[in-house]
């Protein structure tokens, strides 16, 4: 299997990335309990580029895994990304919550009617599979996180 270089360069503006990051988030991660256990995972920038992956380029579960494991970043596999995802939901939001009044924005208000239906949307997924359209877990926290109070 040849290495994607032009993917992973362009996934490896760290240095830029993290200096938007606030003060004492890596702390944070174990105070939110998205690594509590450092089993795959050598520390919490390591955790978050691996989610970024997933989330910002919309790759898969696997082909996240594989990528981290390319770019030395976790030896995971497609469900414990998953399980980390989950387990990083809370600081994920502090993230975004922190960056956004760093940034001097509020949250986003939306009507509740679309916030209804978006979160209506994330958790029927029958409705998804009848539709035939595809929404990510990814999306729906994401979609959560930014519709929280």
């Amino acid at each position: 299997m040849s290495r994607p270089t032009a993917v992973i360069e362009e996934l490896d503006d760290w240095e830029v990335l993290s200096s938007f990051l606030p003060q004492g988030w890596e702390g944070r991660a174990r105070e939110y309990g998205a690594l509590v256990r450092a089993r795959g995972v050598a520390d919490a920038p390591a955790l978050l580029r691996t989610l970024l992956i997933h989330i910002a380029t919309g790759c898969s579960l696997a082909e996240t895994a594989v990528r981290a494991r390319q770019m030395g970043l976790a030896r995971l596999n497609a469900a414990a990304v998953y399980k980390r995802l989950r387990s990083a939901e809370e600081w994920l939001r502090w993230l975004a919550e922190q960056m956004r009044g760093d940034l001097g924005m509020v949250a986003p208000r939306v009507g509740r009617r679309s916030e209804r239906w978006m979160r209506r949307r994330c958790q029927n997924r029958e409705a998804r599979a009848r539709i035939g359209e595809s929404i990510t877990r990814s999306t729906c926290r994401l979609c959560n996180a930014i519709f929280s109070n």
